[in-house]
């Protein structure tokens, strides 16, 4: 079928013949705002430092009540990256650097520890 004639004159055949568009053609959906990306980084990296400036012999529910921000605030990060790009990999690479961030902070790893690992994927792969 070949349709001759003006845009407008092709809508409204389309339109007369019970053509829905919506039936058939799925609107994109905006993506998140920065904004939902951004508040969870801040704040994954303000309880970061909360972590880093409790004292040592803390009591352990504020140890826990710590922890427990950084690894809510890592998930809120994560979800919004993927809602926002919807890319796996995106989102892989924002948690591992969140949780290898966190590792640094911590004292779980050094600096120079983490250079080499990351160097170790590098010429294996």
């Amino acid at each position: 079928m070949k349709l001759e004639g003006s845009p407008k004159e092709i809508r409204d055949h389309l339109n007369n013949s019970g053509f829905n568009s919506t039936d058939y053609f799925e609107m994109p959906s905006t993506p998140l705002k920065k904004r939902y990306l951004i508040v969870p980084a801040i704040l994954f990296l303000l309880s970061l430092l909360l972590l880093e400036l409790l004292p040592d012999g803390t009591p352990t529910w504020q140890s826990v009540l710590s922890l427990s921000l950084i690894f809510g605030n890592l998930t809120w990060l994560c979800a919004s990256t993927q809602l926002r790009f919807k890319n796996g990999i995106v989102t892989l690479v924002v948690a591992s650097g969140s949780v290898i961030t966190f590792c640094v902070v911590t004292g779980l790893m050094s600096p120079k520890e983490v250079a080499d690992w990351l160097q170790s994927f590098r010429t294996s792969g």
